[in-house]
């Protein structure tokens, strides 16, 4: 059977002017062409884009002046209409995403052994290009109708056809992605805010709201969106993200009694779901060194290194948590709170050994020796 492997990609663009020409070199000899919805740009970001016709094509269509609303959902599928007919694969990437080298052919690859949809990784980089998080994406489908974005917003893109299909996950796939963190982001809250009014029960909106609100506006209306999500929302099956929805909590609010209730309820759930995740550990340590209970703390960090060793099942668990910062973090307990100066040793150098060229780890190991030779001398 022939397949069709003819890729395109496809995109919504609204004032990603400085993305634009590292975006469309990384799709170059890849894709075999490229179509951009502009949703109301005031830079330069349609011209910018129109340098590349015939291999990139843009439409324009301004969804507040047109239409007096945006939603996402609309945009994509907008957007998937502009892919040509005789395009047999579908790769939905923003402007701000970079697949490495090589993501295309295997791609067709995986088409041509009866593929239908293929996974990757989308690695976060912050503004220094130091990978933050990591997550599976949903980027590529084939071109056919049956496919349909749906939700205002945190979109997510869904088969309605009675054919079935096969997926895979192929880590050649890889994506990186550099988020733009000065971006106006208020009609993200707005759309959240709607969608939790329009889907009130589904935990996603609850938990994206509270981080959106976290991350850029109250750390009161955070928690406030939290203790909502928890009363009012479904998890039934989505167990990991009412783990996310107690630990979000628990980091947003000012109350500690709270925020330990929190920690123990996402700890139960990690538990039962055998879930693994520093950051839980870390975040209780956080609260036991705020209310003085050193011990705790201390308890915590190494039950953290003890149950999660290597790996995390935490999307959302820093990369600094596995590179030397709980060991590090250990090594300063001792030394400060215990005056213990051989554990300190101890585990500052086990924050060296993850992490060899940390100078400030190196000047921490050499500040602990100091202060136990200097002890021993006296």
């Amino acid at each position: 059977m022939d397949i069709n492997t003819k890729l395109c990609v496809y995109a919504i663009c609204k004032n990603e002017s400085k993305f634009i020409d590292r975006w469309v070199a990384s799709l170059q000899g890849e894709a075999d062409c490229v179509v951009v919805l502009d949703t109301g740009s005031t830079d330069d970001s349609v011209e910018k884009l129109k340098k590349y016709e015939p291999f990139v094509t843009v439409k324009q269509f301004d969804y507040f002046k047109e239409l007096g609303y945006f939603r996402f959902d609309k945009a994509r599928n907008d957007s998937l209409k502009m892919v040509p007919y005789d395009a047999g694969i579908c790769v939905v990437l923003d402007l701000d995403q970079v697949p490495i080298p090589g993501w295309a052919n295997a791609i067709r690859e995986r088409f041509r052994e009866g593929y239908s949809e293929v996974y990757g990784a989308i690695i976060d980089h912050d503004e220094n290009g130091n990978e933050l998080n990591q997550w599976t994406s949903r980027n590529v489908h084939p071109n056919n109708p049956f496919w349909v974005w749906n939700k205002v917003i945190h979109e997510g893109i869904q088969h309605y056809g009675d054919e079935e299909y096969k997926t895979v996950y192929d880590k050649r796939f890889t994506i990186n992605h550099y988020p733009d963190t000065h971006k106006d982001r208020s009609l993200y809250k707005d759309l959240l805010y709607y969608s939790c009014k329009e889907y009130p029960k589904d935990p996603y909106y609850g938990i994206y709201l509270g981080i959106e609100l976290s991350r850029r506006y109250s750390l009161e209306e955070a928690t406030e969106a939290f203790r909502r999500a928890l009363k009012e929302c479904d998890y039934t099956g989505k167990e990991d993200i009412h783990f996310q929805t107690y630990l979000n909590l628990a980091l947003c609010t000012n109350d500690d009694d709270e925020a330990l209730d929190a920690l123990f309820d996402a700890k139960e759930l990690s538990e039962s779901l055998n879930f693994k995740s520093r950051r839980l550990y870390k975040s209780l340590a956080d609260v036991y060194e705020r209310k003085g209970e050193y011990d705790k703390a201390i308890a915590a960090l190494e039950e953290a290194i003890e149950k999660v060793p290597t790996y995390s099942s935490d999307w959302t668990d820093d990369a600094s948590n596995f590179n030397g910062y709980i060991e590090d973090r250990l090594s300063l307990f001792y030394y400060y709170q215990k005056k213990n100066y051989l554990k300190a040793i101890e585990w500052s150098t086990k924050a060296l050994s993850r992490n060899p060229s940390s100078q400030r780890l190196k000047d921490n190991l050499e500040f602990c020796i100091k202060a136990f030779l200097g002890k021993e001398i006296h």
